[in-house]
């Protein structure tokens, strides 16, 4: 492998067009964000986060390289980021895998749910939520894709907002675990917006994931509705009508994202004690994050959730934790 340094978030685009093929990809290029690999490689972006008695190095998702750069690359970085704590967050089974055979700690924290566009369909009974939904367009729903130029911005400002200020926690967009909302077009982005008599109701984004430069799929970043918007279902509605959108192009995949503190099951020689964290966070903690309601949403679409893990020092795995919620702003 070629000598790996810093590098800047240009040199990461083309990386991101040929390897960006999961959920948490695109949300790689943000503000706040290092990155370190090659450009003919791939990169790992992470965050330097003071944390209460150590730097951490925060990594949210898996390398973004072809999977038999991965070993080297992690290995690589690992030197690179020194002294600081490195603490990996929502990362595939193969990432954990060789994490833990670079001596670190491992611990499951939730699931992710890719849907399927070309078999998915809303039949059955266990979709009779979903398949109420698909029928609001016979109750004057409509939902458009729109350009940021061809939308009321400030009306979306506003339902934003509201949304926000409607829940009873995490009131503020979330940070580096995923992207926060774009108010501008941008390359490959998707928005799309609902209205029922020519009013906003609901507005969801949808980040490309890409594979040897082509647009394969989409990860469902942004989905908000107005709180009084009715009926409540517009959301899911319009969700469902982008994803017939995407099917009728070919595209392969919609992603939902991660949902933390979902089915948190024991895996090999994993840290017992952040487990038990996570399993009464998922319990207990909705005060500090609506894990729950975050999750059920995912579920209804009926797809296999797949293990999601966490990787860190054991020594320091419970501060890593704490200073994870610190860095995405959960706390």
């Amino acid at each position: 492998m070629p000598l790996l340094e810093d590098l800047a978030p240009t040199q990461c685009l083309p990386l991101l067009r040929r390897h960006g093929d999961f959920a948490s990809a695109f949300a790689t290029i943000q503000d706040g964000l290092r990155y370190f690999g090659h450009p003919d490689v791939g990169y790992v972006a992470w965050r330097d986060h003071r944390g209460i008695a150590k730097r951490t190095a925060f990594v949210f998702g898996r390398p973004v390289c072809a999977e038999g750069d991965r070993p080297a690359l992690l290995a690589a970085f690992l030197e690179r980021i020194q002294p600081r704590r490195p603490a990996f967050v929502a990362i595939d089974r193969g990432t954990a895998e060789i994490l833990v055979a670079l001596g670190l700690g491992v611990v499951q924290v939730g699931t992710e749910f890719d849907v399927p566009l070309a078999t998915f369909k809303v039949a059955g009974r266990s979709m009779k939520n979903l398949r109420r939904a698909a029928n609001l367009g016979k109750q004057g729903v409509v939902v458009q894709e729109q350009g940021w130029g061809e939308v009321d911005a400030g009306a979306v400002r506003a339902m934003f907002a509201a949304w926000r200020h409607s829940k009873r926690v995490a009131v503020r967009e979330l940070r580096f675990a995923t992207r926060p909302p774009v108010f501008r077009d941008e390359p490959d982005v998707r928005r799309f917006f609902g209205y029922r008599d020519g009013e906003l109701l609901t507005a969801a984004f949808f980040d490309p994931l890409y594979r040897d430069g082509e647009v394969i799929g989409y990860c469902a970043n942004i989905l908000r509705r107005w709180p009084t918007a009715r009926p409540a279902a517009a959301l899911d509605y319009t969700l469902l009508e982008a994803m017939a959108v995407f099917r009728e192009e070919g595209k392969r995949v919609l992603a939902l994202g991660f949902a933390p503190g979902h089915a948190v099951e024991a895996v090999d020689r994993d840290m017992v004690g952040v487990r038990t964290v996570m399993q009464l966070a998922w319990k207990y903690g909705g005060f500090l994050y609506a894990f729950q309601p975050l999750a059920f949403h995912k579920t209804r679409f009926r797809v296999p959730p797949t293990p999601m893990f966490a990787c860190c020092p054991r020594h320091s795995a419970l501060l890593a934790g704490i200073e994870t919620f610190r860095c995405v702003g959960v706390v």
